[in-house]
């Protein structure tokens, strides 16, 4: 690169707390600290955030001198939303950045709210159990366990909303324990108790012992395997 005829390149872009999916970064910090790094020394000339739905505009305070490193700190807290990051910087020849940079940034500090089925105290006449994880926003799955056995990897969805699987499961009670995060780190972790009962009851004769009695009169007990 020659600093002579082009402007300032971005060589990265990081935002405390957060994570970026699909070139969007994420954070769940309202006051959040964002840092970007040139290749060479600039001075930023526009900065600020603007939210995409109100138009709210948050101006930031950028640096006077060349630096390759620009530090921009939150005054106030946010509103949860999506924003874009607008910077434009020049190198010292005066030049500057071409196309100017937005960058989406994305503040949200909601926990997820999440719908199990099979729901909590339900009955289940099948071995083969229909398990679905449904989340009001896209998030990733940290667990899902069953009476303590890890079952996450057998979870597929098409988009990071709703999980679904299949899994056989014996006659018994079973404890569905779930933890996501979103892509803002925020934690959901929720349960549902529920009962597979697909086998047959078993009925057998408990007294007498045998079907026969040497009395004219007596107790008749019946028993069951449930």
């Amino acid at each position: 690169m020659h600093s002579n005829i082009n402007g300032p390149k971005v060589l990265n872009i990081s935002v405390s707390d957060s994570s970026t999916i699909l070139g969007k970064i994420f954070t769940g910090n309202q006051k959040p600290t964002i840092e970007v790094n040139f290749v060479e020394p600039a001075i930023v000339t526009h900065s600020r955030l603007v939210n995409k739905k109100t138009g709210l505009i948050v101006g930031l305070q950028g640096n006077t001198e060349l630096s390759t490193k620009v530090t921009f700190n939150v005054a106030e807290a946010l509103p949860n939303g999506e924003y874009t990051f607008e910077l434009n910087a020049k190198n010292k020849n005066n030049i500057f950045m071409d196309p100017p940079l937005n960058q989406i940034i994305v503040i949200d500090n909601s926990k997820p709210k999440l719908g199990i089925i099979p729901s909590n105290g339900t009955t289940i006449n099948s071995s083969n159990v229909l398990i679905q994880l449904s989340f009001d926003k896209e998030v990733t799955l940290d667990t899902v366990k069953i009476n303590s056995e890890e079952l996450k990897d057998r979870f597929s969805t098409t988009d990071n909303k709703v999980f679904k699987a299949t899994i056989t499961l014996p006659d018994g009670n079973k404890n569905l324990e779930v933890e996501a995060s979103d892509f803002a780190k925020n934690k959901i972790s929720s349960s549902s108790f529920f009962i597979v009962d697909a086998e047959p009851i078993s009925i057998s004769l408990v007294s007498p012992k045998f079907g026969t009695s040497s009395k004219s009169v007596f107790d008749l007990v019946i028993g069951t395997d449930n």
